[in-house]
């Protein structure tokens, strides 16, 4: 899988993260298959309570419309 910016950011986290547990006495192949088994998880990867999606860079929701009291009949 080619490498993005996510990957980049996630990486080093991933590693810490894996680390630490080895440094607890976990062997790396139980880390990573505990995280594995926690992402692919339904409580992990349900969205928010309120199906609210994080929106850290105040971006407008593309399912929202643009003009929400506006008549699409009319023009803008």
């Amino acid at each position: 899988m080619p490498a993005t910016p996510a990957h980049d950011w996630l990486r080093p986290r991933l590693q810490a993260l894996v680390d630490d547990a080895m440094n607890a006495g976990f062997e790396r192949d139980v880390v990573v298959a505990v995280l594995i088994d926690r992402i692919t998880s339904p409580d992990f990867n349900a969205p928010p309570p309120g199906g609210d999606k994080p929106n850290p860079r105040g971006l407008p929701d593309p399912n929202e419309p643009l003009y929400p009291d506006h008549d699409p009949g009319e023009p803008v």
